[in-house]
């Protein structure tokens, strides 16, 4: 989700995406530490507000998930009842990459975050630090057929990212080179996803306070997700006025769809595997998520 809206501007972004991806990179880190992100700068220097009733929200997802998408839900919702959205995992990744690793560390989170009135966006996986109490949060957590996350995450880097650095440059160009079944059965990268799935299968689902769905039920039945959402977000708040409104919109948006592999949200389809992998890789894939896919319903 670009913070960009002027036609001008995002033509220079554009230009510069394609001659100039170092600047262009630069350029928008500079942005995000001094004029955009304004509530997630205050909030890290300590300016925070009452934090009245309302629990705060934590959301875990696998990356590819549409968590920038669930992140405007969730902040129209929220702020539209007294909270406050502070999307700290965007300002770190726009203005400091490295900071990321806060997010997944549960002794950070633990000092920095409040239990009452804020929305942080997508906290990551717990990777390192003490122990994190999650009883006083909303808990939420998407989760999708790490199949179609592979395929995503080929088409984000090899063609939809600015390159941030040399090495992204280089991990792009060899996607493009060695193509989409070579990139989806790196050991490394089908490993971290099962980690991801698995920590929010073993450690969020069990949570009384959690939702957790999947990225499939979300885009084929939005109506009974989003008003699971609400109750979840807000419980006792009126929000039909605002669910009315998004419903409305995610129809607009569905009614324009079409595949576009510079766009980071290309498609939003499901069982996109099918038709990218080879039936070799995908029995592949098949095997090693074998407890994955079987934990939340999805065929082999």
């Amino acid at each position: 989700m670009s913070l960009i809206k002027n036609p001008l501007l995002l033509k220079a972004k554009s230009v510069l995406r394609n001659r100039a991806p170092g600047l262009l990179v630069l350029g928008s880190r500079v942005l995000a530490r001094t004029v955009f992100y304004k509530k997630e700068r205050a909030y890290l220097a300590g300016e925070r507000v009452s934090s009245g009733s309302l629990a705060s929200v934590l959301l875990f997802a696998p990356e590819r998930c549409a968590t920038q998408y669930t992140n405007t839900l969730v902040s129209t919702m929220y702020d539209k009842v007294g909270g406050h959205s502070v999307i700290l995992p965007n300002y770190y990744f726009h203005a400091s990459p490295k900071s990321t690793k806060n997010m997944s560390d549960r002794t950070w989170l633990k000092e920095n975050l409040e239990e009452k009135g804020y929305f942080y966006g997508s906290v990551g996986m717990l990777r390192t630090g003490g122990q994190l109490d999650l009883s006083p949060y909303t808990v939420l957590a998407t989760v999708r057929d790490p199949r179609d996350i592979l395929v995503s995450a080929f088409y984000s880097i090899a063609y939809a990212h600015t390159p941030s650095n040399k090495q992204f440059f280089l991990d792009a160009e060899e996607a493009r080179e060695k193509g989409i079944d070579w990139f989806v059965q790196q050991e490394w990268r089908i490993e971290s996803i099962k980690e991801k799935i698995r920590f929010i299968y073993d450690e969020i689902k069990p949570l009384p306070h959690s939702l957790v769905w999947r990225y499939e039920d979300m885009m084929g039945e939005f109506d009974q997700f989003i008003t699971s959402l609400a109750k979840q977000v807000a419980p006792g708040e009126d929000l039909d006025e605002v669910v009315q409104s998004l419903t409305r919109e995610r129809q607009e948006q569905m009614s324009n769809k079409e595949e576009n592999v510079l766009k980071h949200m290309r498609s939003g389809e499901s069982k996109q595997y099918e038709k990218k992998l080879k039936p070799e890789t995908i029995e592949f894939l098949n095997t090693f998520f074998e407890q994955e896919l079987k934990d939340f319903g999805y065929n082999a």
